[in-house]
């Protein structure tokens, strides 16, 4: 079954971009259970960063909770877009608004090839592994923009079309990207304004 090159390219965007980085303590749990999902706590606020550490620390934690909610918004429907508003901006920010309206939506290719119409289903969780992190003058602010390369891993999330198969999913699991993220002095919010995809590179 032939496959088009945009549904393709939309799904593997919707399927790479759900990953979560976890850097907060696991919930307990007994052998043999499914591993917690984590939830999102709601947006931080931050004070200028006093230095590149700080900085860095809150960036990757917004990314953390941009996953997670993309995570919760997906599993829900994928119709509660406004959520991203308080983790994400400009590029990113329509980029997992029109991923989360693929979930709620369609159309998403099938393992078959079948571009399916409806509302998909979710389930698991996404990883990110920071590989490292610096910072650079943003907006007037000393450290406003955190450069953040890693690793995203979607080995744990599933999706499911609206026929009821898996849906079609990229050669590799995981997939080295990277997150920019800048400080909003006004709101006084970190949000991810871009993520870049090196295609074809593996981690």
């Amino acid at each position: 079954m032939k496959r088009t090159a945009s549904t393709l390219a939309g799904l593997v965007v919707v399927v790479a971009i759900l990953t979560g980085c976890t850097s907060t303590p696991e919930p307990t749990f007994t052998p043999g259970t499914p591993t917690p999902t984590p939830t999102s706590a709601g947006p931080t606020t931050y004070d200028p960063p006093a230095d590149e550490a700080e900085a860095i620390s809150a960036a990757e934690d917004t990314i953390e909770q941009l996953l997670v909610v993309q995570g919760e918004v997906h599993a829900a429907g994928g119709t509660d877009t406004a959520r991203f508003d308080d983790y994400a901006t400009g590029k990113a920010l329509d980029n997992y608004v029109t991923n989360a309206q693929r979930i709620a939506k369609g159309p998403l290719a099938n393992e078959d090839g079948q571009n399916v119409e409806g509302q998909a289903k979710t389930e698991g969780r996404i990883m990110f592994e920071v590989e490292t992190a610096y910072g650079q003058e943003y907006d007037g602010t000393a450290n406003g923009l955190v450069i953040v390369p890693g690793c995203l891993d979607i080995s744990e999330y599933k999706i499911t079309t609206a026929d009821g198969k898996p849906a079609y999913r990229p050669d590799s699991d995981r997939n080295k990207v990277e997150f920019q993220v800048i400080y909003d002095a006004e709101r006084k919010l970190w949000l991810v304004s871009d993520r870049i995809d090196f295609q074809g590179q593996t981690c």
